[in-house]
Order: C-alpha cells, then structure tokens, then sequence
C-alpha cells in the first residue's frame, strides 16, 4: 500500500471498504427475505413476514429483475411457448408489477404459495401478454406507415414550396397588370425569403436581372 509523508511523517492511508449501497442499506432493511424452512405462527404472522418482503422488494427496485422471474415462471410452471415469451419480454416494463414480481420472488426464496395467490399471478402474467401484443401491433404499424410514406428529394419540395408561394405571387400580379397597373416583382428576393437557395438554383447576375426584366414586362 502506498504511503504518504505529512509533517515530515510516513503514513499508511486506511484501508477503503469495497461495499456498495445494497450492502449498505441491508444494515437497516436485511438481507434478501428467505422463507427456507419458516413456519408461521398463525395468519396474522405470515402477512407480517409477506408484508417485509413486499417492502424489502420495492425499497430496493428489483422492477429490473422480475421479468426475468416471470418469464423464468412462465416457461418453466406454465410451459409458454417462444412466441408468448417473447410477448413477455418486449411487454414493458411497468406491466410487471412489484406484487407479480415480488410473490414470485418470494416463492423462489422458500414461500408456499396459496391458489388465490396463484389466481393473481396468472392475471398479472395475462395482462403482460396483452401489453405485449399490443406493443408488437403498435411497432407494425409503425413500420407499414414509414415505408408508405413518400420519400421527397430536394428537388421535388424546392418545387411544391415555389408553387405554394411564388407562382402566387405571380398570379397576383397578373391580375394587376389585366387591371391595367404596371407591377414588378422580384422573384430571386422572393425566394430568398423562403429558403436558402441551393448551389444548382443561386441565380447569377445576369440571370437575376433576366427574371426581373421579363416580369416587369409582363
């Protein structure tokens, strides 16, 4: 370990503790519940015991690791085939609820399970299906709409945006003129206002000056 010198003496830095905020935290809340071998005392005691684990779960956002329990669940208890699994997984994940993830936890660690509590797993598990399938619709419509939209080059929305405005205008002064007015407009000024013109479209001087002239004779 290296030393350090203050005032002229040698010291040796204390040791860093390795730990992390789970092991932290544990000194308050305890380890992982284990129901391992537990006999409850009656029914007030168990909803005691399921009570700390629900919190234990929860204060820690084990929301991360119980799609893994619930799919591990699903194909190994209720034998899901590939697709439902994969509804699973791409379901999000809200929909694997702290009560779904947190009773399957619990049964992984040594918990008998009763049928009412079997009951809400499954309509938990039933309504990730749900989500899934409606995430995977959501996600093909998606895709049909990007590849029916219309792919429009530079060129062609240079051409709808003169149409929209500055073929307007010149209508505009064509009813002046057929009203006997002389109007002028300047369409490279024009089209300056609404874009940048590309390279290929930058008008010249001369060019310029041709537009000009043949509108103000029109």
């Amino acid at each position: 370990m290296a030393t350090v010198k203050i005032n002229g003496k040698t010291f040796k830095p204390p040791k860093k503790r390795v730990t992390n905020a789970l092991s932290l935290d544990e000194k308050y809340t305890g380890p992982e519940p284990s129901f391992t071998g537990v006999v409850f005392k009656d029914e007030s005691d168990r909803v005691v015991q399921m009570a700390k684990a629900f919190h234990f779960y929860n204060y820690f956002n084990w929301a991360s690791h119980f799609k893994k329990d619930v799919i591990k669940y699903a194909k190994d208890d209720l034998h899901f085939d590939k697709e439902s699994l994969d509804l699973l997984r791409v379901s999000p994940d809200w929909a694997c609820t702290n009560t779904l993830g947190s009773l399957l936890r619990m049964r992984s660690r040594g918990l008998d399970l009763r049928d009412d509590e079997f009951v809400k797993i499954r309509k938990y598990i039933d309504d990730m299906l749900r989500l899934g399938k409606v995430k995977v619709e959501e996600d093909l419509k998606e895709e049909v709409k990007a590849a029916k939209a219309p792919v429009i080059n530079i060129q062609d929305r240079i051409k709808n945006k003169v149409n929209e405005t500055v073929l307007g205008d010149l209508e505009d002064m064509l009813d002046e003129w057929i009203r006997g007015n002389s109007p002028s407009i300047d369409v490279y000024e024009a089209m300056k206002q609404l874009f940048y013109l590309p390279r290929e479209l930058s008008l010249s001087y001369r060019g310029r000056k041709s537009i000009e002239t043949r509108c103000k004779g029109v």
